[in-house]
């Protein structure tokens, strides 16, 4: 009994759950560096970085995302308010390439269904890997720039942390705004502090080396979505569960009668149009008169259909079936040769819906 109501309850929170789409977008905008070269300004874009989006929106308040950006971090000393960095004359030209994965969190439920425009704040967090450029620097002395010694390629951990506000115009696309911050595992993204084999060599080392990089993307995003699930049938009350105690039977058709009052106006929000299959007219009054009023609700929704089998049952359905195409032989409304699998398929409660793709049976309940 207690495996069957957890399992009604999970069931309206997987349609929810599943109804929602995957999105594939770009991002656009521009990158800075915070470390021992330059300006101060934590947010201050003066480079181009493009990247790839993709997000499994597991729910409305939830995302699974990852990404790839591209851009160089740029830098001048000479557009800044410390003296002594301007007489350095240090520049920082340093190509990143980061794969980023993590979880997106909204503020608030964010629906993609809805045809209104919806918003909210969301936070990303994870984990980064990148690949940069490592060098160091020789001085030249004041004013002029110094030169820059590369020796090759490395990869670097960094922890993400990204800011922003998105909405959806449509169902079919979104559109954000986002700053997001790198916490670098290194401190040589500007040359400060040479790593591997010039690791020991103190000369090259310069700023705070207590201290690691950070990098900053600000811009825009948009996506477009895309994988809904068009069909799903939840097996919710058998014609064998009348044999049950009278007493489960009350609990089920009130946890039903409750669900359905509760979860209308989600299935509203989620575009999502309810229907039933099964002799419905078996069930308690005032529940039928729910289940007809949620169904007609829902009736002009065009997301997902949600189908529940109630005083369903496999046996009870051929049975039906059999005897409409028998009454129809006997009054000559269709010849016997005329029986076919189409016919049948044409008299099952099943007839509109599409063939099943996957069947999920839950043993023991």
């Amino acid at each position: 009994m207690q495996k069957k109501i957890a399992l009604l309850f999970f069931s309206f929170y997987t349609i929810f759950s599943l109804a929602q789409y995957h999105e594939l977008g770009v991002f656009i905008g521009g990158s800075n560096y915070v470390g021992d070269i330059g300006t101060d300004q934590y947010i201050d874009p003066n480079s181009l970085a493009v990247g790839i989006i993709y997000k499994w929106n597991t729910t409305d308040r939830y995302s699974f995302r990852g990404g790839m950006t591209f851009t160089n971090l740029t830098e001048t000393e000479y557009n800044n308010n410390d003296l002594n960095r301007f007489r350095r004359s240090y520049k920082l030209n340093n190509r990143i390439q980061e794969v980023t994965a993590g979880i997106e969190v909204n503020f608030k439920e964010f629906n993609l269904h809805k045809e209104r425009i919806d918003f909210t704040p969301y936070i990303f967090y994870g984990l980064t890997y990148f690949r940069f450029n490592q060098f160091f620097l020789t001085p030249n002395g004041p004013f002029d720039p110094p030169t820059v010694n590369d020796y090759g390629k490395d990869e670097k951990l960094a922890i993400p942390i990204t800011l922003g506000f998105k909405l959806n115009p449509n169902p079919l696309f979104v559109l954000g705004f986002e700053i997001g911050a790198r916490y670098a595992l290194t401190d040589n993204l500007d040359g400060s502090n040479p790593e591997n084999q010039y690791a020991a060599n103190n000369d090259y080392k310069f700023g705070n080396i207590a201290n690691n990089d950070w990098y900053i993307f600000t811009g825009f995003t948009i996506s477009f979505t895309f994988g809904e699930i068009e069909h799903l049938t939840l097996y919710t009350f058998s014609t064998e569960n009348w044999s049950r105690p009278m007493e489960e039977v009350n609990v089920l058709m009130k946890l039903l009668l409750n669900s359905l009052k509760k979860e209308l106006n989600r299935l509203i929000d989620n575009d999502v149009k309810l229907q039933s299959v099964g002799d419905s007219n078996a069930l308690p009054k005032v529940l039928k008169e729910e289940l007809d009023f949620v169904i007609k609700k829902t009736m002009n929704n065009t997301g997902m259909t949600l189908t529940l089998a109630l005083n369903y049952g496999g046996k009870e359905e051929i049975t039906r079936a059999v005897q409409s195409i028998a009454h129809k032989v006997k009054n000559s409304i269709i010849s016997p040769e005329k029986v076919d699998q189409s016919t049948i398929i044409e008299h099952l409660y099943t007839r509109n819906l599409p063939p099943v793709d996957l069947l999920n049976r839950n043993s023991g309940v």
